[in-house]
């Protein structure tokens, strides 16, 4: 969340736009990540990964915090190639379908695991 002091407020990309119109309240954040650990490892930890996702999430609607993107990234241990163990869960402008993807995550290790 930027500070008084951020230039983002005169920042070409906020427009001078605020929320509702008017230029002092729209200040342009940078859209948010979550990359999370999805391995069985992880598993007894997962109440606590969506518990502090969630309040992200519901801040983020509360306070009407301006993020035009969200991403969910999981990673497992599928095997030795990267591109099996990364995965885009959700690439999108929508902060409640980004809370729903992560509330979603499946915590499993596959081919016996590695973790």
């Amino acid at each position: 969340r930027c500070l008084a002091s951020c230039q983002c407020q005169s920042c070409p990309q906020s427009e001078g736009k605020g929320l509702l119109g008017q230029a002092q309240d729209k200040v342009l954040n940078p859209p948010i990540t979550f990359v999370i650990d999805t391995t069985k490892s992880v598993k007894p930890d997962k109440d606590s990964i969506f518990n502090l996702t969630s309040k992200v999430v519901k801040g983020i609607q509360n306070d009407h915090i301006n993020i035009p993107r969200y991403m969910l990234v999981s990673f497992n241990d599928f095997g030795p190639e990267i591109n099996l163990n990364v995965r885009i869960e959700i690439d999108t402008p929508d902060v409640e379908a980004f809370g729903s993807a992560t509330a979603g995550l499946v915590f499993e290790s596959y081919n016996g695991g590695r973790d």
